[in-house]
């Protein structure tokens, strides 16, 4: 089961989006200080936040938005997204996977158990 949760902006919530991108992007290592401090620093009126995808309570990927001061724009955001290597198939299965079963439930032909 895929779980969808805010940032807490703790210490934990931190070393995990470091850890998926130094794993993503080899090469381009970040720190933890790094981001903390960036996060500070971000102008109060420009929206910003981040997401953890987790699977079976292991977070596999992180989601990011902002706005930045030369698009501050009310309909604008910048956004990424970053997963493990090696997760992508599994997200994509389990995302088809609740896709179809919602569909089936929303038309009554999900069978009792399934």
């Amino acid at each position: 089961m895929i779980t969808i949760r805010p940032s807490t902006r703790t210490n934990d919530d931190y070393r995990l989006p470091v850890g998926i991108f130094n794993a993503v992007r080899v090469g381009q290592e970040e720190i933890v200080a790094g981001w903390q401090e960036g996060d500070e620093k971000r102008a109060k009126k420009l929206k910003w936040g981040r997401f953890f995808a987790e699977v079976d309570g292991q977070p596999v990927g992180y989601a990011g938005y902002e706005q930045h001061r030369r698009m501050n724009h009310p309909g604008k955001l910048w956004a990424n997204v970053n997963v493990l290597p090696g997760t992508v198939r599994r997200l994509v299965q389990i995302a088809h996977a609740t896709e179809v079963w919602g569909e089936r439930l929303a038309y009554g032909t999900l069978a009792e158990g399934e």
